[in-house]
């Protein structure tokens, strides 16, 4: 099989996970469909490895096979702009999970609360979100089940 030769700048995607230290036993550098730039191409003719910088942070040495081709981008500000993207994304859904609890939490501290009242109630708080949650869903999922019925008797006549 041939294999795709990338040129500097070039966006690439780990098309499996790149093996860390202890090789395939061990927890993996960098998992499968991160998203990497290529920073330096091989020199010499039986080289194939490439310095790939991966979105996380950190650059490594990487070979051919275990890499793609992106479907978009090239250059170096596009990745920029492609990791800004995903830190703005990380913070607004800190924003909208992790701010909403940590103000509880806060505000049951400066109520008087302590640890061991907070780790007491923290099943009874997830049970009963949970049972929220399931309310949520059972009345849409109810109708599209009763729609589905209607439409597969009225489809079979």
């Amino acid at each position: 099989m041939l294999r795709v030769s990338f040129t500097a700048g070039a966006h690439v995607v780990a098309r499996r996970d790149v093996p860390g230290a202890l090789g395939s036993l061990g927890i993996p550098r960098v998992r499968k469909g991160t998203r990497g730039i290529v920073r330096t191409r091989p020199s010499g003719w039986l080289s194939d490895r490439y310095e790939i910088e991966f979105s996380p942070g950190g650059r490594v040495w990487v070979s051919s096979r275990y890499l793609r081709p992106a479907l978009y981008g090239h250059g170096d500000q596009a990745f920029r702009r492609y990791q800004a993207n995903r830190v703005g994304i990380r913070l607004g859904l800190f924003l909208i999970f992790g701010l909403p609890a940590a103000v509880a939490i806060i505000r049951y501290y400066l109520g008087g609360g302590d640890t061991a009242g907070l780790i007491a109630a923290l099943p009874g708080a997830l049970l009963d979100q949970l049972g929220q949650l399931l309310g949520l869903i059972a009345l849409p999922t109810a109708c599209l089940c009763l729609v589905a019925i209607w439409l597969w008797r009225r489809i079979s006549r």
